[in-house]
């Protein structure tokens, strides 16, 4: 009788452990407009479309400020975009982390860019895994039983800017909305 009660309380507790373990989905991110088509490219200037896709549940909730030549322009959540005109020559994207949110975000990327064209840059998420099986033991009468436990999982560790095509970038943006302006947020924020 005590053998079944220990195997069924291992067994509730692997079932626990994995219960735990399921995602969840997302919370809502605040959304702009959605995205409907590109937007023209001035002559003698370049449009530079900003995004982050969403393709891994880590730092969701997240929205880091968008920064172009050192100027914060937008919240960046998931699945959002942004897109400014630029003159040619060489211009910096960067993103700064709040004080709750990670420290990978505090990066940068540098790129040139030519007068009537547009550019892509995708923002993705660098993970790794840390999961490990541990085995626990479990006092059972007399004797020890062994009981395998997951512990860590998924964790970002950095950002990758990635410029991308067209067609790439579209598949994308039809399933984005804008992210919200940094002076449209502040202005949120105050009483």
């Amino acid at each position: 009788m005590q053998r079944r009660l220990v195997l069924l309380f291992a067994i509730a507790v692997s079932l626990l452990g994995t219960a735990c373990a399921t995602r969840q989905p997302p919370p809502p991110v605040p959304k702009g407009e959605r995205f409907s088509a590109l937007s023209p490219v001035p002559q003698g200037k370049a449009v530079l479309y900003v995004f982050r896709p969403y393709f891994s549940d880590l730092l969701v909730t997240e929205r880091p400020i968008l920064l172009v030549n050192g100027e914060p322009k937008a919240l960046l959540g998931y699945d959002q975009f942004d897109f400014f005109t630029l003159p040619p020559g060489e211009h910096t994207v960067s993103l700064q982390g709040g004080a709750k949110e990670s420290p990978i975000w505090r990066s940068q990327h540098s790129l040139r860019v030519e007068a009537d064209t547009a550019y892509f840059l995708a923002l993705w998420n660098i993970t790794e895994s840390d999961a490990r099986t541990e085995l626990n033991l479990l006092p059972v009468g007399p004797g020890l039983l062994l009981l395998p436990v997951t512990v860590g999982g998924p964790k970002s560790v950095g950002i990758r800017y990635e410029l991308v095509s067209t067609e790439q970038a579209l598949l994308v943006l039809q399933q984005s909305h804008r992210a919200e302006p940094v002076a449209a947020a502040a202005a949120a924020r105050e009483p």
